[in-house]
């Protein structure tokens, strides 16, 4: 890690690629079904993205797309590899319920429309992920906020999802590729 200031605000710099992949074990302990719900612009490279690196550091933890019934997405995940059969594609309330973690990556019309079903939903102790600040923000606005019991974590690239699962693809050559993201915990 590196320690930088921009603008008096004191940043941690973390710096690596697929040498830091041994990692993942502790960074994920706990964590057996990852949700990803959405297919927009991140879902797509974040799901692959973490699947692709479980499988290659050896961990069973499941990745799996939560979508709303009768999404035309479910085709372009399923040519992404996910599927019902194997339980890595499904329902996005019955993939929120069964997951430990929930990567939330629906627009923010849909965000601001279902975070309380969202929620309800969630099992207890399960963390909330988020790829941007949009649901706080708008929370923040109409004086409400995420349950005092849940987990709300932030990792939040800095481009748009087909960049993200470019770069991360170009790591497989060069070590180190990828792009910046801001990450964060909310709550804990």
């Amino acid at each position: 890690t590196e320690e930088v200031t921009f603008a008096d605000t004191k940043e941690t710099i973390v710096k690596g690629g697929r040498d830091l992949f041994p990692l993942l074990p502790k960074a994920f302990e706990g964590i057996e079904k990852i949700g990803v719900i959405g297919w927009g612009s991140q879902a797509p490279a974040q799901a692959q993205n973490l699947r692709d690196s479980f499988t290659e550091v050896g961990m069973d933890i499941k990745v799996t797309i939560g979508l709303r019934s009768g999404s035309s997405s479910f085709e372009e995940a399923k040519g992404c590899g996910f599927s019902e059969e194997d339980g890595t594609l499904g329902e996005m309330f019955d993939v929120i319920k069964e997951s430990d973690l929930v990567m939330l990556l629906i627009s923010d019309a849909a965000q601001a429309a279902l975070y309380k079903e969202v929620f309800a939903a969630m099992k207890p102790g399960a963390t909330l992920g988020l790829s941007h600040g949009f649901l706080l923000g708008y929370l923040d606005s109409i004086g409400e906020g995420f349950p005092e019991d849940m987990d709300v974590i932030a990792v939040c690239p800095k481009g748009m999802g087909p960049s993200v699962r470019r770069l991360y693809e170009q790591g497989k050559e060069v070590n180190g590729a990828g792009i910046n993201a801001s990450f964060g915990v909310h709550q804990n």
